[in-house]
């Protein structure tokens, strides 16, 4: 039995019932495994760590992956954010919140990384290219 609760948040989210996430609820989770093997498995193999060779055709195979695992990766992004638009599209209430909310959540959880990558990026650069550029 179909509560007005019930109703109301999948005529919302666009789902077709509470909970009907089913065997799409596993994907996600499945997915990022995938994409993390894939990617310690390019890391050991371009680092020498085993005894594969990292030829051409390994590197480019092993890219290939990468590149799957993170089109999968935005494919499902995409089907999450899809009911959202829509939802916020016909004016449903708490739409415009839930895109700010993840927006800033966002922005927040990125910031940080691309903070640190930039400071790493100059730190090595600067320190390496001193310790490299000097003459013995």
């Amino acid at each position: 039995m179909t509560t007005i609760k019930d109703a109301a948040l999948a005529d919302t989210m666009g789902a077709a019932a509470p909970g009907g996430r089913g065997a799409r609820g596993f994907v996600g989770p499945v997915v990022v495994g995938i994409a993390l093997l894939s990617a310690f498995a390019t890391f050991v193999v371009l680092a020498d760590l085993t005894p594969i060779v990292a030829s051409h055709y390994v590197v480019i195979g092993l890219l290939a992956v990468n590149a799957l695992a993170i089109l999968v990766l935005l494919a499902i992004i995409a089907r999450e954010i899809w009911p959202v638009v829509q939802a916020r599209r016909r004016g449903r209430a708490g739409a415009r919140l839930h895109v700010r909310i993840v927006g800033l959540f966002s922005v927040i959880a990125a910031a940080p990384a691309i903070m640190v990558a930039i400071v790493a990026s100059v730190t090595l650069d600067r320190g390496l290219d001193r310790l490299l550029s000097t003459r013995d």
